[in-house]
């Protein structure tokens, strides 16, 4: 099933439907990304490199500086965002 058959069935489910609130698509938009703090451990640049990942997201830059300020986050993005990197 697709994600589009999947979501109109849901929408169109009486169990489920009237517990969809709201229904909007979001435009894609651009990635932001911030270089490598030199804080990072060069093991850890060195892997992140060989993976192909040359930079953070926004996102991830920021959470590392929260957490190195002893900051608690809290990172809510969409899928396949990094987020698993902010949290290791």
């Amino acid at each position: 099933m697709t994600l589009s058959a999947l979501l109109a069935h849901w929408r169109a489910d009486p169990q489920v439907g009237p517990n969809l609130i709201e229904w909007r698509i979001l435009p894609g938009k651009q990635a932001s990304f911030e270089p490598f703090p030199p804080s990072i451990q060069a093991a850890l640049r060195e892997a992140l490199e060989a993976r192909g990942i040359r930079a953070l997201y926004t996102h991830q830059a920021e959470s590392l500086q929260r957490i190195r300020e002893g900051k608690n986050i809290v990172v809510v993005t969409g899928t396949a965002s990094g987020k698993t990197l902010c949290y290791n």
